[in-house]
């Protein structure tokens, strides 16, 4: 069931990541993404909005979108995790591949401003619902 999620997901560049205030207000941020091994993940910087609300409820939901967020599928809810250090080179290497242009660009950006990223992964509930 895991696999016929993914398929809609190959191709694309962008997914509305929604994440969930202390006061249920759900907040949608478009962000880019990599597929491995029937695993989801994205990066951010540690101390964004987003990974903050992770922190404190790491239930998110997730849509394919276009760069401004605009949703362009079904959405799908899931728990994010974030992953070891040990496997960042691994997934930081699929995001130099899938945005070659854009990605080493960042690098600099990010190296410039001293931003720490994270990297999560996506775990799909097994109901699959909206």
């Amino acid at each position: 069931m895991v696999e016929n999620i993914f398929e809609g997901f190959y191709g694309k560049k962008y997914i509305n990541l929604q994440t969930f205030k202390k006061n249920k207000q759900i907040v949608s941020t478009p962000v880019w993404f990599v597929l491995k091994n029937n695993e989801l993940f994205f990066r951010s910087d540690a101390n964004s909005g987003k990974v903050k609300r992770i922190r404190n409820n790491n239930n998110v939901k997730i849509s394919i979108c276009d760069i401004r967020g605009n949703i362009k599928g079904q959405t799908y809810t899931g728990i994010a995790n974030f992953q070891d250090k040990s496997r960042y080179n691994e997934i930081n290497s699929l995001f130099d591949k899938k945005y070659s242009l854009l990605s080493p660009i960042l690098k600099i950006v990010y190296k410039l401003r001293k931003i720490n990223l994270v990297i999560l992964s996506i775990t799909f509930n097994t109901n699959m619902n909206k």
